[in-house]
């Protein structure tokens, strides 16, 4: 579940030294796409030579994937590794490894639910936990899971990563500091551990009408105007806009340069904090367009534009696994942003 998958051949792993696709060489018997579909495969049990010959019988034609032999997939060099092997010794090792990834996912989710966990407007703070808690073998994996979460990464960490992330964090000190990781800036003290999306690389992009955009690894927009949007990140200016106007907020309240934002209107209605937290605030999507701007985090209530904000978790939005509904399932209420 962590890093590797028991079934992985780490002779063969492409790992770039930070992040490992999990899993890819055992193909699972129930997983989710997009969060939505569920793909069951009844026939992993079946040889494929078993399938072919009944296909023959009853003459029904098929046409086989080309790279079912193309040894650049780890699929395959996996295929060719256990061919000899009994069937029903690759068989129990499946379900034994099948059985500790669902093990492991319990495990890092009962660690969430015992954390002191926030999520809120692009910042993640886990509170310094207690000994036992800082302790537990799974809490590295924990910190590495939010930092990829909120940098917006598709991939979990890697072991390296995690065992040199646990060897950097001390929460005995009075000082914060801070480094990257997996495009996350980690801030941490004897308080806690504080996440942000770092400022780098944050594009803008256009959505067309109608269109649905994966922006950032972050979020999912749907433009439902007539007209294509503009997004970006939030900047200093427009924040402090938003604080100041609060839902009167749009393109046509311009600060001079030089003023000072001195009256926060409706702020605790809005935020809900006693000081807002500039720098992860500027990581949060910002919308241009004919009717003027929205930060949609802030002001999905009174939006002027007609859009559909989501928060994804970048590396099982694609595809998840039955194995992990325990690990999703603790994560996904951290980030429901409605």
């Amino acid at each position: 579940m962590g890093v590797t998958s028991p079934l992985k051949d780490v002779g063969v792993l492409k790992d770039n030294g930070e992040l490992i696709e999990r899993g890819l060489s055992c193909i699972a018997r129930e997983a989710l796409l997009r969060r939505k579909v569920r793909l069951i495969r009844p026939l992993l049990g079946i040889k494929r030579d078993t399938l072919h010959a009944y296909l023959r019988l009853r003459g029904i034609a098929w046409i086989d994937d080309p790279t079912n032999d193309d040894l650049r997939f780890e699929r395959v060099r996996v295929r060719h590794s256990i061919r000899f092997k009994s069937f029903f010794e690759v068989a129990q090792k499946v379900n034994e490894a099948a059985l500790k990834r669902r093990q492991y996912a319990q495990m890092i989710a009962d660690l969430i639910l015992a954390l002191d966990i926030v999520v809120e407007y692009g910042r993640c703070f886990i509170e310094r936990p207690a000994p036992f808690l800082r302790c537990h073998p799974g809490f590295p994996f924990v910190v590495g899971l939010f930092a990829v979460l909120m940098g917006g990464r598709s991939y979990l960490l890697a072991s390296q990563k995690l065992n040199a992330l646990n060897q950097k964090l001390c929460l005995h000190s009075l000082e914060k500091k801070r480094f990257t990781l997996a495009g996350s800036l980690i801030e941490y003290s004897q308080k806690g551990i504080a996440f942000w999306r770092e400022a780098r690389n944050i594009q803008e992009a256009i959505i067309l009408p109608g269109q649905t955009l994966l922006w950032d690894g972050r979020y999912q927009i749907t433009n439902h105007e007539r007209d294509a949007l503009k997004v970006r990140a939030a900047d200093l200016v427009h924040l402090k806009q938003f604080f100041r106007y609060g839902k009167y907020f749009s393109n046509t309240h311009i600060i001079k340069k030089g003023e000072v934002i001195g009256d926060m209107v409706d702020f605790e209605a809005m935020v809900d904090r006693k000081r807002p937290h500039f720098p992860s605030l500027q990581s949060l999507p910002l919308v241009l367009g004919a009717k003027g701007i929205d930060i949609p985090e802030l002001s999905h209530r009174s939006c002027c534009h007609k859009v559909t904000v989501q928060r994804i978790l970048a590396p099982f939005n694609w595809l998840s696994l039955c194995e992990d509904a325990a690990l999703i399932n603790a994560v996904e209420p951290f980030f429901n942003i409605t």
